[in-house]
């Protein structure tokens, strides 16, 4: 039974079907726990696939280790030159009657996850092996999707992994030949505008180590990085989650959302701010003022904390950031990969100089080539920043509790209807 017909069977909420997978995915086990030799790898397969039907999310393989345990793909040994082919050396040699195919993509992404975040786990046979499981499954994604990249179903499978694939051949494998291919494939999606710019800003940094360490005869990496490795995970997901369940109801919900009418109203209330504005910035306050004025802000209120977030950041990273400010995107990065709007506040709260003395006279001084501190970070500001940060992360983090309309209204009063995005916006604008 492939995906799709378990997709269509949850979605007609066929209980009588669904029962029968659910006794099916029982007596796997069951059989497993008896008899593991007796299972073939096509079975474990079909178990995985199933799980994923049914759960219908990311995470599926969390409480059901037992499957992905049970696939001998998780204790297969793989060196650095196996990886690009190890996935589907498997299926040829263990379960050659099964696949998992290109439209079952999201699996993939689990199982590699599912790798990369059990890398430590001491039941399993050690970190570089993990992230060599885990690569090994990018690969064969990343293999699938070539070619399609530019389709609307297949558009962020490439952009939104790549810079965790990027990462872990970079930061965990040290393999900088791999790394370069991918910092050079993820250019090609920024440039198809399928990546936003604060990702691209993480690949140009990477691959600017990369062309350092061409010159160097021997190197390490900074102890820094590897601080900041082990916080890559978990952050990268729960974006990529949000950014999929976004898109997917911009697709399904098309209709209900006037981004045209809510351009034009934008465009005469910024005046000539408007064509200042960063492309980025534009578009994320255009979906954050086309979801204000529709029915869905009330069904889908992380919407508003999100755009708005993105649209500050983006335009803090055009102006204050190269190639036109004066910041070099490593900063972000020495925060173990905070925002520009979590760095500002670091900043006016005097929390950054106990960790990194020069980067408070680096700020100090990109702030006063725009005008000064007190023009885009007075106290008022900041109080508004961190209201829209606290916000931002509630709504992306579901921290102790889900993010509400009610949580959602008040945001849009303190931060949109007051005017203060406008005004701040403005005043940055014209640093």
């Amino acid at each position: 039974m492939s995906l799709d017909d378990i997709l269509k069977i949850i979605e007609g909420e066929n209980e009588e079907e669904i029962s029968k997978i659910r006794k099916s995915l029982d007596h796997l086990r069951r059989r497993l726990e008896v008899d593991p030799a007796g299972v073939s790898q096509e079975d474990v397969i079909e178990g995985i696939i199933n799980r994923f039907g049914l759960v219908g999310t990311s995470d599926f393989l969390e409480d059901s280790p037992w499957l992905i345990k049970a696939l001998h793909f998780t204790s297969r040994p793989i060196s650095n030159e196996q990886i690009r082919s190890a996935w589907e050396d498997f299926f040829i040699e263990e379960a050659e009657e099964s696949h998992i195919i290109l439209d079952d993509y999201p699996i993939l992404e689990s199982i590699a996850w599912w790798y990369f975040l059990h890398r430590n786990d001491p039941a399993l046979d050690g970190e570089e092996n993990m992230i060599r499981r885990a690569l090994a499954v990018f690969e064969a994604l990343v293999l699938a999707v070539r070619g399609y990249e530019g389709e609307a179903d297949y558009e962020d499978v490439l952009s939104g992994n790549g810079l965790t694939i990027l990462h872990l051949y970079f930061y965990g494998l040290k393999d900088f030949e791999r790394a370069k291919f991918y910092a050079q494939l993820l250019e090609m999606e920024y440039r198809a505008c399928r990546m936003v710019l604060e990702d691209y800003l993480q690949v140009r940094d990477v691959y600017e180590k990369l062309v350092k360490k061409e010159k160097e005869k021997h190197t390490t990496i900074d102890t820094l990085f590897l601080l900041q490795w082990d916080t890559i995970a978990a952050r990268e997901r729960e974006i990529r989650e949000l950014d999929k369940k976004f898109k997917q109801l911009l697709k399904e919900r098309r209709e209900q959302i006037d981004l045209k009418g809510a351009e034009f109203e934008l465009r005469e209330t910024y005046g000539a701010t408007w064509n200042e504005l960063h492309d980025e910035t534009k578009k994320q306050i255009i979906l954050a003022s086309a979801f204000i004025k529709s029915t869905l802000a009330n069904k889908h209120p992380f919407v508003i904390p999100w755009t708005i977030f993105k649209a500050i950041n983006s335009e803090l990273l055009m102006r204050l950031f190269e190639p036109i400010g004066l910041l070099k995107n490593d900063i972000l990065n020495y925060e173990n990969g905070t925002s520009p709007a979590s760095l500002l506040i670091k900043f006016r709260m005097l929390e950054i100089g106990s960790r990194a003395p020069d980067v408070d006279s680096l700020i100090r001084n990109a702030l006063n080539s725009i005008g000064g501190q007190d023009k885009i970070l007075s106290f008022d500001d900041l109080e508004h920043l961190k209201f829209l940060r606290k916000h931002r992360n509630s709504a992306e983090h579901g921290t102790r509790r889900p993010y509400t309309d009610t949580d959602m209204k008040k945001l849009a009063r303190d931060v949109w209807e007051s005017g203060w995005l406008l005004n701040w916006l403005k005043r940055l604008s014209q640093g």
